[in-house]
């Protein structure tokens, strides 16, 4: 577990996670909420296990990034 500042967008991987499923999503009309949800989950399931391990472990890198620009912008 690692600590690093709760307001620092470079250091949230859930972002990443978004952006995995946005590119799997079909991309069809979804005409209620439970056909959202059917797609939402059959594009997770499409996402490979490897895919989220890359942006989990590049967590140390990310942080090593921040503390490098003094809190300020990164490749992030």
């Amino acid at each position: 577990m690692m600590d690093w500042p709760p307001q620092s967008p470079d250091l949230k991987p859930i972002e990443e996670f978004w952006g995995e499923l946005e590119n799997k999503l079909d991309r069809s009309i979804v005409y209620s909420k439970e056909s959202l949800w059917l797609e939402l989950q059959e594009a997770w399931d499409n996402i490979s296990v490897e895919v989220l391990r890359k942006y989990n472990d590049s967590m140390p890198l990310r942080c090593a990034a921040v503390i490098a620009a003094k809190g300020g912008r990164t490749k992030y």
